[in-house]
């Protein structure tokens, strides 16, 4: 990995914006007009007024306050401000990275980390996000994002996942597994279960009793997977999965990456699956920039718009608005490109959700879907050209 992609000093400036509760953020500007974001929106000025000092101390400039809703042009490039709310962003760098859109992965990252001081939450997501949409052979390179990683790690290592071949069985697998949690969730011996259940592979149903043993306790379910094999690919792919765990992963995260260590043990691969390296991606990183647009099938359930919209058409076509949002997330949200061959478990989900939601096929989901789209991304793109 590089070290900082902003280095020397230049000058300080504290951002205020109208309304909220938290309006100031400090950023530096380097030489080069390169910005970093110091603090991320905060309620204490007394906070900001020391972060400023301490810089002063290390040489920079104070250049005085710039009001977020007077920038120029080129002041809201330089300072990394954006139109997108959080949300929108988080989604939009997942969505991206799926549809292996490099510099669209890119310049979110970038706006992400600079106008919204997103970086505890990037570093988190990364490993999450490869082990739902990347792949689970992948996981060991996560490491270089866990461990107190510069700005400059965190936005080329979003560039590697979105360049590189995906794999979604970890994803597909969850999706089977969260049907089949209630069958177990009465049982007091859900370890030796999942155990069992790996050594018959039925890797759905062991999936199932570790993530009702997760929500107990971590360690337990993340104790009968490291008694499994004595691989070391293995090994090294659940050491990730599970540092990631112990530090907090929600409901469905923690599911994706119990999934993938599942999916490493079922395949007892010879070696990790290799990123594309640094130089692969460099161009795309030099050339960032803040995100100008943003593509509508980013706003999905996981966005406000995406809910506002998607509840608006499902009520005008008829349609329960959970199944229509489904439909956009499979068909269109969950793209993935390129592909590492084939993945074993996405035609079984898709049927099993098809069904589930009504429909004869997946064939007659997706053909759904596309009658509707349209619809859906009128909607989206009306709101965004009102901001």
């Amino acid at each position: 990995m590089q070290g900082s992609l902003f280095s020397g000093k230049g000058t300080v400036w504290i951002l205020v914006r109208s309304g909220g509760e938290k309006p100031f953020k400090v950023m530096t500007v380097d030489g080069k007009g390169r910005s970093v974001a110091v603090t991320g929106w905060c309620s204490s000025q007394g906070y900001v007024e020391g972060k400023v000092a301490k810089l002063l101390e290390e040489g920079w400039e104070f250049a005085g306050r710039a009001d977020v809703d007077s920038l120029t042009d080129e002041q809201r490039a330089m300072f990394r401000v954006t139109v997108y709310h959080v949300a929108e962003l988080r989604s939009a760098v997942q969505k991206y990275i799926r549809r292996g859109q490099v510099q669209k992965a890119v310049d979110v990252a970038y706006t992400l980390l600079g106008d919204r001081g997103e970086m505890w939450w990037l570093s988190r997501r990364l490993p999450v996000i490869c082990a739902e949409d990347v792949g689970w052979g992948y996981m060991p390179a996560l490491l270089e994002v866990m461990d107190d990683p510069s700005e400059a790690d965190v936005i080329e290592m979003a560039a590697r996942l979105a360049a590189a071949e995906k794999n979604k069985d970890a994803g597909w697998l969850v999706e089977l597994a969260v049907r089949r949690k209630e069958r177990f969730a009465d049982s007091d011996r859900l370890g030796d279960l999942a155990a069992e259940f790996v050594v018959d592979g039925r890797y759905v149903d062991a999936l199932a009793c570790l993530w009702l043993l997760k929500d107990e306790e971590v360690r337990a379910a993340s104790a009968v997977l490291w008694g499994l094999s004595e691989s070391e690919v293995v090994r090294a792919i659940g050491y990730v999965c599970n540092r990631r765990l112990q530090v907090g992963a929600g409901n469905w995260d923690g599911a994706y990456l119990l999934a993938c260590w599942l999916l490493a043990l079922k395949h007892d691969p010879p070696s990790v699956w290799p990123l594309p390296d640094c130089l692969t991606v460099q161009s795309y990183v030099d050339a960032r920039h803040v995100v100008d647009e943003v593509d509508w099938w980013c706003f999905d359930q996981h966005t406000w718009l995406g809910k506002r919209c998607i509840g608006r058409v499902a009520r005008r076509v008829g349609m329960r608005e959970h199944v229509l949002a489904e439909l956009m997330f499979n068909y269109s949200s969950a793209v993935l490109s390129p592909l590492r061959g084939d993945e074993e478990y996405r035609d079984v989900a898709f049927e099993v959700m098809a069904k589930e939601f009504g429909f004869s096929s997946d064939a007659d989901a997706e053909e759904t879907w596309r009658r509707v789209s349209d619809d859906v991304k009128e909607c989206i793109l009306w709101h965004l050209r009102r901001r």
